[in-house]
């Protein structure tokens, strides 16, 4: 847990105790917890491989749509199936980490079909990590570039929240991403998967070198940056031991056929730190989880939902829909000549709860400087039922929105269809 994750929490804990919560507050006065609107729901996905048993492996799913050939003679894909076996704790750690987010990017590559193979690419990428970051500038389980993520409507520059860290959000477009490259790489998976690591450009330039020199221009002869010459073997020797892990002498981790994390959608605005309460889950876990929410805070624009572990998503919705609480926070500008003690003020909080919620390391404030500020009325958001036949954009218009908002409110992906009953969630 990051320091700058620490302080948000804390300020929010800090904020909490401020306005008077507390979730068992209503027990422990010995009043019945009053009944209020619903704040929380959840669609629960589509079983698309429901031909296998729920509590089938999630590997088997994998290994039955692996399509391409994993090249095992090639003496680079040797090398790394031979440094996965020497570190094989190593190994076995990255493929634990997929646990929460796996099914999720396995279902988004079945509605696509596209090769399975590719539910693995971000163990190479990120370790299947979802806050992670590198040098450069990527970020997330795909490491997408900033330009990147944008091109596929994927938001990188608000202040709440960066979807690239976002396990859902991420894999749609990463899988955009792959599948434009592959039909612009002579339909070649392995070119296409080479240049999601260097770049379009990077690899039809090594293709042009070989073309004019008669040489032959498959991946594995062509001359490409040293790290997209490890970058595909790499990925081909993990596909190799998930379809084979008994020959290599590896266990799997016992991840099933199902969701292990449930998409939880507000109708209310709400923190981490209540929702670690609510779910009654460890924070650090809820935090890895909605890593995408960068002051561990529910935008008041933006995304409506939470990933919680699915062995908690009873009790959080319980909790949620039974305590009556105000949760707002609310971006401020600051004024020319503005003071914090005058924001907390105005804003029924102390200086202290300002300082920490938006890590400032001096409580000297630059004009026009942007402040995460708590307010004390909340927003209900307005809801929906897809009616049968009913496509997004058709549920757009008759709710006088658009596509690209209701996509990023709820998570979805503009390219799939929605299905009649779900509840959507429209401002």
């Amino acid at each position: 847990m990051t320091p700058f994750r620490r302080l948000a929490v804390l300020s929010a804990l800090i904020f909490f105790a401020v306005m008077g919560f507390a979730v068992d507050h209503g027990r422990k006065q010995g009043s019945p917890l009053p009944i209020i609107q619903p704040i929380a729901f959840h669609n629960p996905p589509i079983l698309l491989t429901s031909q296998l048993s729920p509590d089938a492996s999630l590997w088997t799913v994998i290994t039955q749509g692996f399509s391409l050939n994993h090249e095992t003679q090639n003496p680079r894909v040797q090398n790394f199936i031979r440094y996965d076996i020497a570190h094989k704790n190593l190994t076995l750690d990255v493929l634990n980490n997929s646990r929460p987010i796996l099914y999720t990017i396995v279902q988004a590559i079945q509605t696509r079909n596209l090769p399975m193979e590719l539910a693995l690419l971000p163990a190479v990428e990120s370790g299947y990590r979802l806050g992670v970051q590198s040098g450069p500038g990527a970020m997330g389980p795909w490491q997408l570039l900033p330009q990147t993520a944008q091109e596929y409507g994927v938001t990188v520059d608000s202040y709440w929240y960066d979807g690239r860290q976002d396990m859902q959000v991420s894999t749609f477009a990463a899988l955009s991403f792959l599948s434009d490259l592959y039909n612009s790489q002579n339909h070649n998976w392995l070119l296409a998967i080479a240049a999601y690591n260097s770049g379009g450009t990077t690899v039809k330039n090594a293709i042009a070198v070989n073309q004019k020199n008669h040489l032959p221009t498959d991946y594995f002869n062509l001359k490409l940056p040293d790290q997209t010459q490890d970058y595909v073997p790499k990925l081909l020797a993990l596909c190799e031991i998930i379809a084979h892990p008994d020959h290599y002498g590896f266990t799997l981790p016992d991840i099933p056929n199902k969701p292990t994390v449930t998409q939880v959608f507000m109708t209310r605005q709400i923190n981490l730190a209540t929702a670690s309460a609510f779910a009654g889950v460890n924070l650090d876990t809820l935090n890895n989880l909605n890593s995408a929410f960068l002051y561990g805070i529910l935008p008041n624009q933006g995304p409506s939902y939470l990933y919680i572990p699915a062995t908690n998503t009873q009790r959080f919705e319980f909790e949620a829909k039974h305590h009556s609480y105000d949760q707002y926070w609310r971006l401020y500008e600051v004024e020319p000549g503005e003071f914090l003690t005058t924001i907390a003020k105005n804003h029924q909080t102390n200086i202290s709860t300002l300082a920490k919620i938006n890590n400032l390391s001096s409580l000297m404030l630059q004009p026009h400087q942007t402040l995460i500020t708590p307010a004390s009325t909340g927003r209900i958001r307005k809801t929906d039922l897809v009616k049968p036949h009913e496509t997004l954009a058709s549920f757009a218009a008759r709710n006088n929105t658009n596509i690209s908002s209701l996509a990023l409110i709820n998570g979805l992906d503009p390219l799939q269809p929605i299905r009649p009953e779900m509840r959507l969630i429209i401002n």
